[in-house]
């Protein structure tokens, strides 16, 4: 992945569902936004306890969602990161 995040931020995968518990399949509009996720790459970061690889939790609503390589992921800003999953 060719690219370089700017101080601060984070670049995060997300698991959404695409089918229900009962095997109906849920277009995108209709999938609420994920508010945990798995650090991809990082910026230059104030809290160097975060690093690649680390399940967090943060807001709901906070981040853009990117296309890269044909998948998506969401930048967030290291202040939106509620908790580490350990």
């Amino acid at each position: 992945m060719n690219i370089r995040l700017k101080k601060e931020k984070l670049l995060v995968e997300t698991e959404q569902e695409k089918v229900s518990k009962g095997g109906i399949f849920i277009p995108d509009v209709g999938l609420e936004k994920p508010s945990v996720g798995k650090v991809i790459l990082t910026g230059e970061l104030k809290d160097k306890e975060l690093k690649v690889g680390d399940k967090i939790l943060f807001g709901k609503y906070d981040g853009v969602e990117v296309e890269l390589e044909m998948k998506k992921y969401l930048l967030i800003s290291e202040q939106s990161v509620l908790a580490v999953f350990i």
